[in-house]
């Protein structure tokens, strides 16, 4: 997966990847009450589409593909959640970590990017 490389000296997208982590953990907590792996993914494919969707057109390619891009690594976000709370091979699961982590970090670029 390739990474978008950027300056982070004011600690924002370390708090961004805090913040996915933490959420889920808090999640992960509530694993009980949870739908089951299908309904998670469906849920995200669904604020995705949703997402992307509802982002803002402006006429501006630049800004346009940078809305709809982030409910998109949302969702990639979401799915990696998905697995590590129900998936079984290590080798997914760490995958999924990646995921969130690279994801995490590649949203707060995107943010940065729209300003």
């Amino acid at each position: 997966m390739g990474m978008a490389v950027f300056d982070d000296t004011d600690g924002t997208a370390m708090r961004t990847v805090e913040f996915v982590y933490g959420s889920f953990n808090r999640y992960h907590a509530q694993e009980s009450t949870t739908p089951d792996f299908q309904g998670l993914i469906n849920e995200a494919m669904a604020r995705m589409h949703s997402g992307m969707a509802a982002a803002r057109m402006t006429g501006n390619a630049d800004q346009d593909v940078l809305a709809m891009m982030i409910p998109h690594h949302q969702g990639a976000v979401d799915a990696a959640k998905a697995v590590l709370l129900y998936g079984k091979d290590p080798q997914v699961k760490r995958l999924a970590q990646e995921i969130l982590t690279e994801q995490a970090l590649e949203i707060e670029y995107l943010r940065r990017l729209q300003k």
